[in-house]
């Protein structure tokens, strides 16, 4: 089940912005952003119990991950490209990036052992 459903996407992460995400389209998107959080958190979240503050971040990464998949689908982890510069920016920089935004101070994003 992913993190975020559509309810939680319109009224807490949207706020006032038009959705980026077809309705129809966000299950599949939100599905893949529960995925790629599970992987940034090591399955943390899978294995605990967070409250109530926290499961809210992760609600809101989720979102945002999820617009992330949908517009940045089919550019083969591509998602800046500066030919004479030669630089480039890669989708799983920016998704750490934005797990980094909003889960930090969690916990849920240390690369150590088991706490």
């Amino acid at each position: 089940m992913p993190y975020a459903d559509l309810e939680f996407y319109k009224q807490d992460f949207l706020i006032g912005r038009k959705s980026a995400i077809p309705d129809d389209d966000f299950l599949f998107y939100s599905s893949k952003a529960t995925t790629t959080i599970d992987e940034l958190t090591f399955n943390r979240l899978l294995q605990n119990e967070y409250n109530e503050g926290i499961m809210k971040k992760v609600k809101l990464c989720c979102c945002e991950l999820a617009e992330h998949h949908y517009l940045y689908e089919g550019t083969e982890g591509k998602t800046q490209e500066n030919i004479s510069g030669y630089s480039a920016t890669y989708a799983k920089g920016i998704e750490y990036q934005i797990a980094q935004r909003y889960l930090t101070m969690t916990g849920l994003l240390y690369r150590g052992g088991n706490y």
